[in-house]
């Protein structure tokens, strides 16, 4: 008895309930997300009942997932007893997606995305990523190179022969384009993002009576656009892998390895016809794994050579 009346207290998961009670009394009901219906059944499929994310199977039984299909939040955590880290831990899981749109290729609010405005909120997120349990993502987020995608989107879409006021329009048509919803979506706002879409696809029309060919370019810039350090990541852990499996292979192997997954280049996707190393900017003599490889077993052959012979000069009595 001692030890309960002496325990922190908190009321925030009561609140919570009856938040949420409160809400479906008085609000609109709100459909189940779709990745949340049931599947066991044909033609769920077609449906758009799939995507949804089996927490057991991610480390620590844990994957972030929308569950209520709204931006709602019920449960608040006092900075009292042990709910003092669950409310650091919301705390940098909301500095986390403040900062997710950081390294996308839009803001929010559809318009092209910077270093300057990425930088920005990567400024107001990593005072609220402390510890050891974030040192990755601060580590991400505070690399120069994380950025170097917006630059080099910018680069290209300079070198885009338009007017300024076109460009934007016809940049703002492709985001548009991919907002819309899909034939499955029974959204209140469907009718709406297919009329911004249109009057963008008008606009643009009235800009430039050659906006297709025009439309074209700018979209094969933006369609190309890629954070290279993701995929080169992506090869780099499926190295790992490999590593954990044959614990034999040594670092020079496995650096032999790396370099043929990144001189590889991608078969399909937004990357294909690039390689890891072409999209990340680095500048090569070759991308072909075999010709960077000639030099190099040349070089080595050479100096092979050279420590065989010394080692045949017989030593002076």
């Amino acid at each position: 008895v001692t030890y309960m009346a002496c325990s922190p207290k908190s009321n925030a998961a009561t609140l919570a309930i009856n938040e949420a009670l409160e809400d479906v009394e008085k609000k609109r009901t709100i459909p189940v997300p779709r990745h949340l219906r049931d599947t066991h059944y044909q033609g769920a499929k077609e449906l758009g009942h799939e995507g949804y994310k089996y927490a057991h199977d991610y480390p620590e039984g844990y994957v972030p997932q929308e569950y209520l299909g709204v931006e709602e939040h019920y449960y608040r955590p006092t900075d009292r007893g042990r709910e003092a880290v669950f409310q650091q831990y919301d705390e940098g899981v909301a500095a986390r997606k403040r900062a997710e749109p950081a390294l996308n290729i839009f803001r929010p609010d559809g318009q092209l995305n910077d270093r300057a405005w990425a930088q920005q909120q990567v400024a107001w997120a990593l005072p609220r990523l402390p510890g050891k349990e974030w040192s990755k993502v601060r580590g991400l987020l505070t690399s120069a190179e994380s950025f170097t995608f917006l630059d080099r989107l910018h680069d290209q879409l300079g070198q885009v022969s338009l007017p300024e006021a076109v460009r934007d329009a016809l940049v703002r048509l492709w985001w548009l384009r991919r907002q819309r919803p899909k034939k499955l979506s029974k959204s209140a706002n469907v009718g709406c993002e297919h009329l911004l879409y249109l009057l963008q696809l008008v606009l643009c029309q009235k800009l430039d009576p050659n906006w297709r060919e025009s439309y074209r370019q700018v979209a094969t810039v933006l369609s190309q656009t890629v954070r290279a350090s993701s995929a080169v990541e992506c090869m780099n852990s499926v190295l790992r892998m490999h590593q954990s499996r044959h614990r034999t292979v040594t670092p020079g192997m496995l650096n032999l390895k790396r370099l043929y997954w990144n001189c590889r280049v991608f078969r399909s996707g937004k990357r294909k016809g690039f390689c890891p190393y072409q999209l990340l900017g680095l500048k090569l003599p070759s991308y072909d794994f075999c010709t960077l490889l000639e030099e190099e077993m040349a070089q080595a052959f050479t100096e092979a050579k050279a420590v065989a012979k010394a080692k045949k000069v017989p030593v002076a009595a």
